[in-house]
């Protein structure tokens, strides 16, 4: 398992077909680089449940919760997605997290009957309007199939499949949606993806400085299902007055290049208010995601400095970006 430490992942142009692939037909991309953790035992669920913000013991078998991992203090410590199979539980978890997860999950089991080990499971993920279809030709035997959601308008949509194998069949898998008529993707294609469906990232636009509340992702904490470390802080901030920085996306108005542009700091009336996270060049030019203080309210026209220079200026707006 990764012991890394994550760093920014940005984007530059994603080659055209790739990305015409996500939106109007079928896209397959390879993510074996996240990290993921099986636990086992009659008291995986309660457990698990007191350990994340997600409702885990609402969770039927092949249904998925995202949520997060808090530090007593509330902070995040990773980002996880919980898959409930059967007679485990899996957990996604960014690259670089999986011992430090692995580590904490041992030191909270004390007299639960639960095991937590390394999962060497990674998933192959198919997106695009065709890929219900694709997949409905694809010999599934040795794959675990895990449907991804998105919301819009308040309502769960269908945001593609995850199939989850070792490596020998995720290459074969991968072969097989590739013969099929999908189009394999890479991180570019990806990553504007992600970014234009408003989805923030581990170790680029939130860490563990960050609250759960200022990424955005309303849907990744349960304020209803009881205790977990860090509830009593993650709560007193939703029943008492919010927080003072949301993640937020920006239009960026630059002539310079992306190496200028990384961890650009956000500054209004000569005031730092947040740093540049994720970036990716749409349609529509440089767009970004980054955490900003309610100083900087929607409308508002913020400067880009990096390395002490001045390196253009971006108009803050409300998420998510179209098309979503």
């Amino acid at each position: 398992m990764s012991s890394e430490t994550p760093h920014p992942q940005t984007s530059i142009d994603a080659p055209e077909h790739e990305y015409r692939a996500i939106r109007e037909s079928a896209a397959v991309y390879d993510r074996s680089h996240v990290d993921a953790l099986e636990l086992t035992g009659d008291d995986r669920a309660r457990f698990l449940n007191g350990q994340v913000t997600c409702d885990v013991a609402a969770l039927s078998p092949g249904q998925a919760a995202y949520g997060f991992f808090t530090t007593a203090k509330g902070r995040i410590e990773a980002d996880v997605t919980v898959i409930c199979l059967e007679d485990r539980l899996w957990l996604e978890v960014p690259s670089g997290t999986g011992d430090k997860v692995l580590e904490r999950l041992r030191k909270y089991i004390i007299f639960d009957q639960v095991t937590a080990e390394p999962l060497a499971a990674r998933p192959t993920t198919l997106i695009g309007p065709s890929s219900a279809e694709l997949l409905a030709s694809l010999d599934t035997d040795g794959l675990t199939v895990v449907e991804r959601h998105r919301e819009k308008d308040g309502e769960q949509h269908s945001g593609g499949f995850d199939l989850w194998a070792d490596d020998d069949l995720r290459n074969t898998v991968s072969r097989r949606l590739k013969d099929a008529g999908a189009t394999k993707i890479g991180r570019e294609a990806w990553e504007r993806f992600r970014v234009e469906s408003s989805r923030p990232r581990w170790g680029n636009d939130f860490g563990l400085d960050t609250f759960p509340q200022e990424t955005g992702v309303e849907q990744a904490v349960s304020y209803t299902k009881g205790c977990y470390l860090g509830q009593e802080v993650v709560a007193r901030i939703h029943y008492r007055g919010g927080v003072q920085r949301l993640l937020r996306g920006l239009r960026i108005h630059s002539e310079h290049g992306l190496a200028e542009l990384i961890d650009a700091e956000l500054q209004l009336d000569g005031k730092a208010v947040g740093r540049l996270g994720s970036i990716t060049r749409s349609e529509e030019g440089w767009i970004g995601l980054s955490i900003v203080h309610n100083k900087a309210t929607v409308g508002s026209t913020v400067a880009l400095w990096s390395d002490g220079e001045p390196r253009g200026s971006a108009e803050v707006i409300e998420l998510p970006f179209e098309p979503a």
